[in-house]
């Protein structure tokens, strides 16, 4: 009796569970639809029918937006431009799908991971540069985008799913940075003929003249790198540590512009830059919108630095600049002064 019974009980149970867990509710900023957890947000949809660029906002309600939710942009096919701001780190499976209006999008180096579909048949896309942070590339992430013609992975990827690239008519070339990653099956099946896959003789995981089935060249890697100069401000020789002076604490106060110029004779790749050591939460770190992956040879970008102490006394920390598997350190310093001004000694004690 217990045993024929215990199914539907179980079952009951389950459903009962399923009524407890709500999911989050979703919200709206202008057109765009998302969900909040308390800490970051997620974009979870777009109008089907909106038509032009697409501008995601980098927060809202003065959180993060971090993932591009599955299925968030799907269909948009009037969608022609999107810039995806720095700060996401997620882009979920078919974020993208069938946006086959859509010619460019702005990946920020904040991205790690990119889902399965999240830009399948995203037909009119001619341009990709896969940020230097991106570890994973899901199944058939960019299957019959048929406008890519060169693609760009570098040394951050690890794996590629499964028909990653299937159907890509018009790719050529394929350039890795590192070494091979592991790779699923059929990555480049039916994209144009004889495509050419370029790596490093330095890296290892390839072989020549064919790899995994597809023509392969090895390419002497440059001798000469992309190279990095900091400048405080712009066109000045900048000082290894970096003053920003006494403030009060929950008050934003000074501001310095940092530039990074590329004086290399090859393409440097900005990997990340942030804010570390004992204090990073008292300084705020702008980065360039639309987001900088790589300096061409003499190009510059951008990036301020806000003290704002919460706290009272000395406060250190570091800029810290991954370039080109390099890494760059500015040590930055300054003091928080107390908000509440001190009792006089020499107060009057009145009422007597």
């Amino acid at each position: 009796m217990y045993i024929k019974k215990f199914p539907e009980a179980f079952s009951i149970l389950l459903l009962f569970f399923c009524f407890m867990v709500e999911p989050l509710a979703a919200s709206t900023f202008g057109l765009f639809t998302y969900t909040d957890d308390g800490t970051s947000i997620t974009i979870t949809d777009y109008p089907d029918s909106a038509v032009g660029e697409v501008d995601i906002p980098a927060k809202i309600g003065g959180k993060s937006v971090t993932i591009i939710g599955a299925d968030a942009f799907s269909y948009c096919a009037g969608v022609t431009k999107v810039k995806i701001p720095q700060g996401v780190t997620t882009i979920e499976r078919e974020a993208f799908f069938s946006c086959d209006g859509m010619t460019s999008v702005v990946i920020p180096f904040s991205v790690s991971s990119i889902a399965d579909k999240a830009f399948y048949d995203c037909g009119a896309l001619t341009r990709l540069d896969i940020p230097s942070q991106v570890t994973s590339i899901g199944i058939q992430t960019f299957s019959y985008c048929s406008g890519l013609t060169a693609v760009e992975i570098h040394s951050s990827v690890k794996e590629i799913g499964s028909y990653a690239f299937y159907k890509c008519t018009s790719l050529k070339t394929v350039r890795f940075l590192g070494d091979a990653p592991t790779m699923g099956v059929n990555v480049f099946l039916n994209v144009a003929a004889n495509p050419a896959l370029h790596f490093y003789d330095t890296r290892s995981g390839f072989t020549t003249p064919a790899w995994l089935g597809y023509p392969s060249v090895a390419d002497p890697e440059p001798a000469t790198h992309g190279k990095l100069a900091l400048e405080q401000p712009t066109g000045t020789k900048m000082s290894a540590r970096q003053n920003f002076g006494n403030e009060t604490d929950g008050v934003t106060g000074s501001r310095k512009s940092y530039t990074i110029k590329n004086v290399g004779r090859t393409k440097l790749d900005i990997n990340r830059i942030s804010i570390v050591g004992l204090n990073p939460n008292d300084f705020i770190l702008t980065l360039p919108d639309p987001a900088v992956n790589s300096l061409a040879d003499g190009d510059i970008t951008t990036f301020k630095v806000d003290f704002r102490p919460i706290r009272v006394g000395a406060v250190k920390a570091k800029i810290r600049i991954d370039w080109n598997n390099h890494r760059y350190e500015i040590n930055i310093y300054g003091k928080g002064e107390s908000s509440v001004l001190p009792t006089s000694p020499f107060s009057w004690v009145t009422g007597h």
